[in-house]
């Protein structure tokens, strides 16, 4: 009766590769689909919130002010009257279509995606614009052939958004959101008077399409592109199956994740295309990696579960053998011989469970981290492994910790070569001592040696933590009894390592002279550290902090007090910024901290931060009041303005406003008043025919001479004979 071990062996090992190979595949797969779906789904929500920051940015920056600019243009006075002024039927006279013409050129110059507006009347058949002045008949028809005049019908709902155009010999493509004069349906007469806003599809996207990541654009609801990063993809039809009418909608085009948005005010369609190329090739060397360290590990799983089989299946053999031979004997005979059999197996099995439990590196680490642990009640048994180990635990001992500091770039396994190295040659250096050492926590290495060569043990681990260039720090214990004595050591010696955040350069610690003052408090007033931080004095806050690390250090305040201490300047800078609306992206920096020069590096930075955008922001409002004073001054220069009312317009008094204007823009009130004058003046010059007392009137000065005088002073002529020169060239 022979036991055909290697038939079985053989079938065994072709299934499990077999299987191996299935499973790997089905992981490799399912984990291919699975990383594509979250990926999908992570750019989906990354282009949500990019569609919303591009709608709310579109609304402040486009639809708003075209929306104020329409209602303005239906007021009573401002820009309203030259609305009203040219949607009258009176016939205008040329001073008229001069002011309604300056008019609209002053609400284009004011922003940068609104590149015309014109005032329509289909009834009279006129028109008059920002870009070409006033057109009627077949000239105004002409110009209204770009923007699609012809499709609006008498019940067309507004506003109307126009197909993307060109203008002849220009590259810049447009599209005009029209609105209609016929508020509500109030006039009999239908829809016959426009307001045309031609936006610039250019700037628009420059303005949308501020992260380079990603390609936001518009799409119209007849599914036409109105503005593009890609200048040559507007007025095409998206690449995408586009679907008018969804709020949301989000599609897969090859490699391309596309989201598009309605707009909630009119029938435009924010769309977002976000690439995926950048996943494929992460997700592919990953799996791959995944399949071959997979297969290894089962590879090698499989071969040693082989030879398992092939030792087990020994024993088993001799049995067979056995039972062979002796089952023509006797019953007596068979039972003996069975007996010899099952003693045999047993025997076999008994030595591989002795072999796991009386592992030496195994026994080791888990005494050593129970002491590490403080926990030194092990259970039975553990006096003969201690034996089997190499100590008693009842000679005096010394523990100690061994702690590295490894660059964030080794990899794990150069990590674990440079520990066991470093333990084989402590074990081979120490050569009269007992000494076990053992991984306790990542790169912390518990060592116990025997006192018969304590200074021996002493002596080396303070060369090697001198010879590694700051990779390793040594804490020295004292002393111990037994195995109590030793778990209480390590304990303070864990306490002692806590410190090491205060002090990076020190390499070598003992237990012997280290004390710490647990109720030692130092004082520390923040008070003024506010105050200096408020009035942007960082040397003085960087100084008060570092006296009080210094009373830390001559105190020995224990680590969680100090870092209590710490807390509260950090906390004192992110109160401060709270209250001043600024949020510190340094903050994130400071709490990862390695060390405490590291801490004061950090610390310097998030206070510079603090300091510079509180200061840009003083300027940047600066800058805005000056704005809006140079603003009411454009809009008023042709009344008979005074600094007193200025100032009480811009909520300032008088004196401030002269000093803060001057000290803005280097001139004074009436220096700038005089040259916004003086401009107007030379522009009205040039292209009118009006005379210069006229002019001098319609830009605010009471008489003709004085007007002749001022600008004599700033263009070395007289008015008339600036014009006439003008008119010969």
């Amino acid at each position: 009766m022979k036991y055909q071990k290697h038939s079985f062996n053989y079938k065994l090992m072709v299934s499990y590769f077999a299987l191996v190979w299935v499973i790997v595949g089905l992981i490799s797969v399912s984990s291919y689909v699975t990383f594509r779906g979250m990926y999908q789904q992570s750019v989906d929500e990354m282009n949500q919130k990019t569609l919303r920051a591009t709608v709310e940015l579109y609304e402040e920056k486009i639809f708003q002010p075209v929306m104020k600019l329409y209602t303005d243009f239906l007021g009573k006075s401002g820009t309203g009257k030259a609305g009203n002024l040219f949607y009258s039927k009176n016939r205008l006279d040329t001073m008229e279509i001069y002011e309604i013409h300056h008019n609209l050129r002053s609400e284009v110059i004011g922003n940068s995606c609104i590149s015309e507006i014109h005032l329509y009347d289909r009834e009279r058949q006129q028109m008059i614009s920002s870009r070409f002045g006033y057109k009627s008949g077949e000239d105004a028809a002409k110009i209204l052939s770009y923007y699609s005049m012809e499709n609006i019908s008498e019940d067309a709902s507004f506003p109307i958004i126009t197909a993307a155009f060109q203008y002849p010999d220009e590259d810049s493509f447009y599209y005009n959101i029209i609105y209609s004069t016929n508020l509500g349906g109030r006039s009999r007469q239908g829809n016959t008077g426009f307001i045309l806003f031609t936006m610039n599809s250019s700037r628009i996207s420059e303005m949308m399409n501020q992260n380079e990541e990603d390609r936001v654009y518009i799409v119209s609801q007849d599914g036409t592109i109105l503005c593009h990063p890609q200048m040559e993809r507007t007025g095409q039809e998206p690449e995408f199956l586009f679907e008018p009418g969804l709020n949301y909608s989000v599609y897969m085009e090859k490699n391309t994740v596309i989201s598009c948005m309605k707009s909630p005010t009119n029938n435009q369609y924010f769309v977002v295309e976000t690439s995926m190329d950048g996943f494929y090739p992460a997700v592919r060397q990953l799996i791959g990696r995944m399949i071959w360290i997979t297969a290894g590990m089962i590879l090698l799983g499989g071969v040693a579960a082989l030879v398992m089989s092939r030792h087990m299946a020994k024993p088993i053999q001799q049995a067979m053998n056995l039972i062979t031979e002796t089952l023509p004997d006797g019953e007596k005979a068979k039972k003996q011989d069975l007996e010899e059999i099952v003693n045999t197996i047993c025997d076999e099995f008994q030595s591989l469970e002795q072999f796991t439990k009386s592992n030496k590196e195994t026994i080791k680490n888990n005494y050593l981290l129970n002491l590490y642990l403080n926990q030194t009640k092990h259970g039975e048994g553990w006096e003969g492994k201690k034996a089997y180990i190499g100590f008693s635990g009842k000679a005096p001992c010394q523990p100690a910790l061994v702690s590295w500091q490894f660059q964030k770039e080794i990899g794990m396994e150069t990590k674990q070569m440079a520990v066991y190295k470093y333990i084989h040659d402590m074990q081979n250096l120490v050569k009269d001592s007992t000494v076990i050492a053992g991984e306790t926590e990542e790169n912390i290495l518990a060592v116990v040696s025997v006192r018969e060569s304590r200074e021996e043990i002493r002596s080396f681990l303070e060369k090697t933590a001198k010879e590694s260039s700051g990779r390793i720090v040594v804490y020295l214990g004292r002393e111990c009894g037994g195995d109590m004595q030793v778990g209480q050591e390590f304990a303070f010696l864990k306490e002692m390592l806590s410190y090491q955040f205060f002090y990076p350069e020190k390499q070598v610690w003992e237990a012997e002279t280290f004390a710490v003052q647990k109720e030692a408090v130092p004082e520390v007033n923040l008070n003024d550290f506010v105050k200096w931080l408020k009035s942007y004095q960082l040397e003085a806050c960087q100084s008060d902090l570092v006296q009080t690390l210094e009373n830390m250090d001559r105190l020995a305040i224990c680590s969680e007090k100090r870092q209590e201490i710490l807390l509260k300047y950090i906390s004192a800078v992110s109160d401060t910024a709270r209250a001043a609306g600024i949020h510190l992206e340094e903050m994130k920096h400071i709490i990862e901290s390695e060390n405490i020069l590291v801490f004061q590096e950090n610390f310097k930075r998030l206070m510079e931060e603090f300091r510079d955008t509180a200061v840009f922001r003083t300027q940047s409002k600066k800058h805005e009041e000056a704005d809006a004073i140079k603003q009411f001054i454009a809009e008023h220069y042709d009344q008979d303005i005074s600094l007193n009312m200025i100032a009480e317009n811009m909520h300032m008094s008088p004196s401030y406003i002269s000093r803060f204007f001057k000290e803005q823009t280097g001139m004074n009130i009436t220096e700038y008043m005089k040259e916004i004058k003086l401009s107007e003046a030379e522009k009205l010059l040039v292209a009118t025919e009006y005379s210069v007392e006229k002019i001098a009137r319609m830009i605010g000065y009471n008489t003709t001479h004085y007007f002749i005088r001022q600008f004599k002073e700033k263009y070395g002529e007289t008015p008339t004979v600036y014009r006439k020169k003008y008119n010969a060239k």
